[in-house]
């Protein structure tokens, strides 16, 4: 195959893990890292929905009154602004890996002028 031959193919494996219309293991990153996102929005309501309100029962009356969701609030929307900031990065680590694993095994296997 030779060292230019499996140059192309970590290219072209790259390429295929980033296409957006097929799935792979870069799109499920990304997709993943999306939905750690909207989990970390979704974290403060459910303690709105769960603590103990000024009555003794379940929920809070006013969940903007309580210090401790508002905090929540703030702290969680930047993890999910971050988490969507990142996800395009993740599907790009995860192609570039996979693609450096599959260079490595053609490599280890011969199929390289530089192989191991």
């Amino acid at each position: 195959m030779g060292a230019r031959g499996v140059l192309l193919e970590a290219l072209k494996t790259t390429g295929d893990q980033l296409n957006p219309f097929s799935p792979s293991g870069a799109t499920g990153a990304e997709l993943a890292t999306k939905a750690a996102g909207a989990a970390a929005v979704v974290r403060p309501w459910l303690y709105a929905a769960t603590a103990t309100n000024t009555h003794g029962g379940t929920g809070l009356i006013c969940p903007w009154c309580s210090s401790t969701f508002r905090g929540m609030v703030g702290e969680y929307s930047g993890y999910a602004t971050k988490f969507n900031e990142a996800a395009p990065l993740i599907g790009l680590v995860y192609a570039e890996g996979n693609a450096l694993a599959q260079e490595y095994q053609l490599a280890k296997q011969g199929q390289c002028a530089a192989s191991f």
